[in-house]
């Protein structure tokens, strides 16, 4: 993939498709996580282009006035991927605060931390417990997800959405 040559979300999603993969060999690796949630994030964006090409493309300076009606359109074009994927809320904020080292849009979630942890599972097949890596997001209500859930939702979503 040419980062310089737009060549559409199909080529995003092969490289996020290559980074799920990755981080699923090594589930407790913050980076790969975060790679992870930067691309799905970026798909946004690069969909939105493709969907409105009429918007952006070819124009390397824009009118207030037509940053106003691209930020509105985009903003409502996320809104209906929020419908079918929620968690995509998540890759939003961790994409934002990773990129700026903290939020600069108005967060979509009220995320706290992310941490690592180690939880025991039973192996069915050894019939033991077993520890298993884990990356949680926690929440400023106290309340948490295990950012690996997000992480197969979002990347399920993407495929589903950009594979009909």
């Amino acid at each position: 993939m040419d980062v310089f040559n737009y060549s559409g979300p199909l080529a995003l999603l092969e490289r996020l498709n290559r980074q799920y993969e990755i981080f699923s060999n090594d589930l407790q690796h913050v980076d790969r996580a975060l790679d992870f949630c930067l691309t799905a994030w970026s798909l946004t964006d690069w969909t939105f282009h493709d969907t409105y090409p009429h918007l952006t493309s070819g124009k390397t300076k824009f009118s207030q006035s037509e940053k106003g009606k691209i930020a509105k359109q985009l903003g409502q074009f996320r809104e209906t991927l929020y419908r079918d994927c929620e968690d995509l809320k998540v890759t939003g904020d961790i994409a934002n605060g990773t990129k700026h080292f903290k939020l600069t849009t108005t967060p979509k979630t009220d995320i706290k931390s992310i941490e690592e942890t180690v939880e025991n599972a039973l192996d069915m097949v050894l019939d033991s417990g077993i520890d298993v890596p884990q990356l949680r997001l926690n929440f400023n209500d106290g309340s948490w997800v295990v950012l690996n859930d997000v992480i197969e939702s979002v990347h399920k979503f993407w495929n589903r959405h950009l594979n009909p």
